[in-house]
């Protein structure tokens, strides 16, 4: 799909840097400012990342067990047109449910973001220990990207990118479509056939320099 967007090298790094950046007292900018480094290295919906919890990180094998989701639904209970967010013990499709390797960036936040709330449930949790809304750190997301100079896009930009790269350095679909979930690989075959396209034309172009 052409309308993909994707962040560059450059601007995650620009990225990362303004996500955990401090005021002079020391305090954190953006409290939850890890989270954008956490998802563009681990690839994970926003509503998969908010739902992880302590217990589904198991830091000695480096690895996460993604099996719950967090949703935006219409709240019924209510007369009035109100919506809530909802844990589901399930997660989007049926492939959802894996087990992921941690990288070590990945890590590295994991242990800062235990530093400031591991004592709390939720692995991205308020400074009360509650759960986070998917809204908030969409707010904080493009708050950073203003900081940074660049076009405001949503926190789901860092998933793309997350696959974008795996494509740049050569990884097959199969992989990439197990590490996003997505319940069939023709999902991920057609949601990044111009990134596919491009690393079948990359390589084909080796064939030329060997000979």
């Amino acid at each position: 799909k052409s309308d993909i967007e994707c962040f560059s090298d450059d601007e995650i790094r620009r990225i990362e840097a303004e996500a955990v950046k401090c005021y002079k007292n020391g305090k954190r900018i953006y409290r939850m400012g890890e989270i954008v480094i956490f998802l563009v290295n681990t690839g994970l919906r926003i509503g998969e990342a908010l739902a992880l919890e302590w217990a589904d990180i198991d830091f000695k094998t480096r690895k996460a067990h993604i099996r719950k989701n967090m949703v935006y639904v219409k709240d019924r209970s209510s007369s009035e047109k109100s919506y809530q967010y909802v844990k589901q013990r399930s997660t989007k499709t049926k492939n959802g449910s894996r087990i992921i390797p941690l990288n070590a960036a990945a890590i590295r936040t994991l242990m800062s973001l235990k530093s400031i709330n591991g004592s709390a449930k939720y692995v991205f949790a308020t400074s009360k220990g509650k759960r986070v809304f998917p809204r908030n750190i969409d707010r904080m997301f493009r708050s950073i990207l203003k900081n940074c100079g660049l076009k405001s896009v949503g926190v789901h930009t860092l998933r793309h990118t997350f696959a974008s790269r795996l494509f740049a350095k050569g990884v097959d679909v199969k992989t990439v479509s197990e590490l996003l979930g997505h319940s069939e690989v023709g999902i991920t075959y057609d949601t990044y056939i111009h990134l596919i396209q491009e690393q079948q034309a990359a390589a084909v172009d080796i064939l030329e320099n060997v000979l």
